[in-house]
């Protein structure tokens, strides 16, 4: 991650110093566990495929509930999950569509 920095000198003649304010992960850290965060599921169906009400059962069993506008389904972390923690997710949707001929959509804000 990167670093913010701020312009110890501000002549117009000489270079600025840069000296860092606080580090871009530490913002991010701290801004990440104020905020709440959700991932968004926005699925595709085939018609020769499960039903849509097969398919929001299954993912109403796992955590996920149906939401309207952009997206159909969202996950709420009650925190900040860990990476590992939004992989592990992804790959238990992946699983719990796999053979259903559905496409989907992941978003996590």
């Amino acid at each position: 991650m990167g670093t913010a920095y701020r312009g110890s000198d501000v002549s117009p003649t000489a270079p600025a110093i840069m000296t860092p304010l606080v580090s871009s992960e530490a913002f991010f850290n701290a801004a990440r566990s104020r905020t709440p965060v959700e991932t968004y599921l926005r699925v595709t169906f085939d018609s020769e495929g499960a039903k849509p009400s097969e398919i929001a059962d299954r993912l109403r069993s796992f955590g996920f509930a149906p939401t309207q506008g952009n997206y159909d389904f969202v996950y709420d972390w009650r925190g900040s999950p860990t990476g590992e923690q939004l992989l592990d997710l992804c790959d238990e949707v992946t699983r719990l569509l796999r053979g259903f001929r559905v496409l989907f959509e992941i978003e996590t804000v």
